[in-house]
């Protein structure tokens, strides 16, 4: 397949419904084909909770948002974690590599100097 011209799918969605949806089926299925076979199952996975997730909207904003809820909940309960968990991690071993390289000095006279 040649790549996706969004012009030509947007026309083709207005001008003519059916065949956009079952071209659109078919161009998704040849995209997760491409994928190499460990990836492939979860892209079908994936693309089955699309589905349904549009066929239980009533309309296209509804499956838009519903989708839309699916990107940010995968984002928030796997890659977020993953990210702070990282950043803490970073961060310790800042601390770490400050902590062995240098004193901390005070800047004001205690009483017992």
């Amino acid at each position: 397949m040649k790549e996706f011209d969004f012009e030509l799918w947007s026309r083709l969605a207005r001008e003519d419904p059916d065949l956009f949806e079952s071209l659109r089926k078919q161009f998704i299925e040849y995209e997760i084909s491409k994928a190499n076979s460990s990836k492939r199952s979860k892209l079908s996975g994936l693309q089955f909770q699309i589905n349904m997730k549009r066929a239980q909207s009533g309309s296209d904003l509804g499956s838009c948002i519903k989708i839309s809820e699916m990107m940010m909940n995968h984002l928030y309960d796997k890659l977020i974690p993953n990210i702070n968990t990282l950043v803490y991690n970073e961060n310790k071993s800042i601390e770490n590599t400050v902590k062995r390289k240098c004193d901390v000095i005070s800047l004001f006279k205690t009483e017992q100097e």
